[in-house]
């Protein structure tokens, strides 16, 4: 769930800019690997927190004046190292150091007043830079591609300054990846009309398959603050 507004004001007569800056405490599970050199991979946030070496995470919006649609954007890139065991009769250990980019960039329309309810449809870009050695073999693959997404997301008054966000998109459908499909939940708080926090638990999972196997899905914990201009 990339960190949305907690609600909107009714239409501006302006253009309306959100800047989000958030941190994702993901955990990361499933498979990747390249070829016949495949191995699980599992880490909960504090073994990532181990093995990250860099991480930054920001998403956008912009709300065009007197409209109902929104332009969403989302980056986030981290790279990590890990270790697993490929399967088979060998069992050869396999280290990975991966290097994921994720770009996303959706149009939202405003189906009821004041973010109650939006449908969401979009792109999101994913890169990855895997360098895998398994016993005597080493590979390093660079793998990108593009997933079409569908979505909705739903901002709910709980109380005068509190909302609660609700976000769910599934994309991939054989274009890029096999499937893929994002779930969020959380609550925003208002501090005053440009500063807002939002707190909330992300989870986000990909099965692709080609050149590199990266089937895994990463949830967590996520918080964030929304400075409106």
């Amino acid at each position: 769930m990339p960190v949305q507004g907690s609600g909107e004001a009714p239409a501006a007569e302006s253009w309306t800019f959100l800047v989000k800056p958030y941190l994702f405490a993901s955990g990361l599970d499933g498979t990747v690997g390249s070829g016949s050199n495949v191995g699980d991979i599992e880490a909960d946030f504090e073994d990532l927190l181990s093995d990250l070496n860099f991480g930054a995470m920001v998403s956008f919006e912009v709300v065009p004046p007197e409209s109902r649609w929104r332009i969403l954007t989302d980056l986030m890139y981290i790279q990590l190292e890990d270790s697993g065991t490929a399967p088979g009769p060998l069992m050869a250990d396999v280290d990975a150091t991966i290097d994921q980019f994720i770009a996303e960039l959706t149009a939202a329309y405003e189906v009821l007043e004041d973010g109650r309810l939006d449908v969401l449809g979009g792109l999101r870009y994913w890169s990855l830079e895997v360098d895998l050695e398994a016993g005597p073999i080493s590979r390093d693959v660079t793998e990108d591609w593009v997933d079409p997404l569908v979505g909705v997301r739903s901002s709910l008054p709980l109380g005068e300054r509190l909302r609660v966000l609700l976000r769910g998109d599934v994309g991939g459908f054989g274009v890029g990846s096999d499937f893929a499909y994002e779930l969020g939940a959380g609550l925003g708080w208002e501090l005053s009309d440009t500063v807002q926090l939002a707190f909330g638990y992300r989870h986000l999972a990909v099965d692709y398959e080609d050149d590199v196997t990266y089937d895994v899905v990463q949830s967590g914990l996520l918080a964030g603050v929304i400075l409106r201009f």
